[in-house]
């Protein structure tokens, strides 16, 4: 139901507008300052320019005070993670473990979400897109044009998420949440 019937009208839209060129991005969760706030908190990092480019177009949607948060949490001299590797010398060994496997166990729910939102899309996107016509499913995804796509050839096209966006980014957040963890070696184990 969600890619045949809602995702046609939310999906993300390139259109000319008196001579000028607009896109518009479908809702993504890149819009809301929740999880990048966690990643900049956590230690979490984009090891993709590309993501780092598509999060930060995202975050042309929310509001400035938002932005500014984020800029000052991603730029802040410090995170969790690396509070935490710094602390190693100073803090008692079982301390330090009990810790950095409290650190590894929130990375753990945030992977719990990244993987959870993977099984969303492939349930809700790319399989209606593999066994329907993603043409009659869907707005032209940003940076396409109607003209661009026939059905001889459709099949071949990428799959966009509803912010107009490649999946490739949802596995690079993926990786980048799990070389997050603290390696806690042969003492400790990991969340």
């Amino acid at each position: 139901m969600f890619f045949f019937r809602l995702r046609p009208y939310i999906a993300s839209v390139k259109m000319n507008l008196c001579g000028e060129q607009h896109s518009l991005a479908g809702p993504s969760g890149a819009m809301s300052t929740i999880l990048p706030a966690v990643d900049a908190l956590l230690g979490i990092r984009n090891t993709s320019a590309e993501l780092r480019e598509a999060v930060k177009a995202f975050e042309c949607y929310i509001p400035k005070a938002h932005r500014d948060f984020l800029d000052d949490l991603r730029n802040a001299p410090s995170s969790v993670r690396s509070f935490i590797e710094d602390s190693k010398a100073t803090l008692e060994e079982s301390m330090w473990y009990a810790l950095a496997g409290a650190f590894n166990a929130c990375i753990s729910r945030v992977l719990d979400f990244r993987w959870r939102h993977w099984s969303f899309v492939e349930q809700f996107i790319i399989r209606p897109s593999a066994a329907g016509n993603q043409l009659n499913a869907s707005v032209c995804p940003m940076g396409m044009s109607p003209e661009s796509d026939t059905p001889s050839n459709a099949h071949q096209a990428p799959i966009y998420g509803t912010g107009g966006t490649t999946f490739d980014y949802l596995q690079q957040h993926i990786s980048d949440s799990q070389m997050a963890r603290i390696h806690l070696g042969p003492k400790g184990r990991e969340q």
